[in-house]
């Protein structure tokens, strides 16, 4: 059964990354993107059956693209505010319940639903696989996948640069590849900077 849904899972994404204009996705993902950013912050799952709380300090890496004119032109769906698309590498220092780190890469969208001005709010969530080398009562596995969803505020400082500040929750699980299989829940904020090329 494992090997069923982990094939299953397999077969999903290959379809999304291969499906009807992939190409030009994977081609805009490739091309120079249009910036930068660098977060990290505190959080927190205060609810480990066996351990005491599983405490991170995120430290997390990515780069960004606008999507609006391409969904616009391959879907034709007029997105209101600004959709951009992230690639994520975090590498993130486990401070409880013991010294540990994880890795994770995850793919994310950050949506400014009234577009991007001097103060912006926004929405962001993420996912992707990862590996942690906490050991978990709840978790049979330290492979695993992270996802995550949040909420904040971007504020311009200049043409260049821009600071963001957030509060996100998130979840990790292995999706039944191994028992148990309780996931692990944190939140907390993050903050960081935007440097657009």
């Amino acid at each position: 059964m494992k090997k069923t849904r982990f094939f299953l899972l397999l077969t999903v994404f290959s379809f999304s990354i291969l499906g009807p204009g992939a190409s030009d996705v994977w081609a805009r993902v490739w091309s120079r993107p249009d910036y930068f950013t660098f977060m990290t912050g505190y959080m927190v799952e205060d609810d480990l059956e066996r351990k005491d709380d599983y405490e991170i300090i995120p430290l997390e890496f990515s780069l960004g693209w606008g999507l609006n004119n391409w969904i616009e032109r391959h879907l034709n769906w007029d997105i209101p505010g600004k959709l951009n698309g992230e690639l994520e590498l975090s590498i993130n220092p486990v401070l409880s319940p013991d010294s540990n780190v994880e890795a994770v890469f995850n793919v994310a969208l950050m949506w400014f639903p009234f577009g991007e001005g001097k103060i912006s709010p926004y929405l962001k969530g993420g996912t992707g696989p990862g590996y942690t080398t906490q050991h978990t009562y709840e978790q049979g596995s330290q492979a695993n996948f992270f996802s995550y969803a949040g909420i904040g505020l971007q504020i311009k400082v200049n043409k260049k640069c821009s600071v963001l500040v957030g509060y996100r929750v998130r979840h990790f699980s292995n999706a039944d590849l191994d028992k148990p299989n309780k996931g692990v829940n944190h939140e907390g904020w993050v903050s960081g900077v935007k440097i657009r090329f």
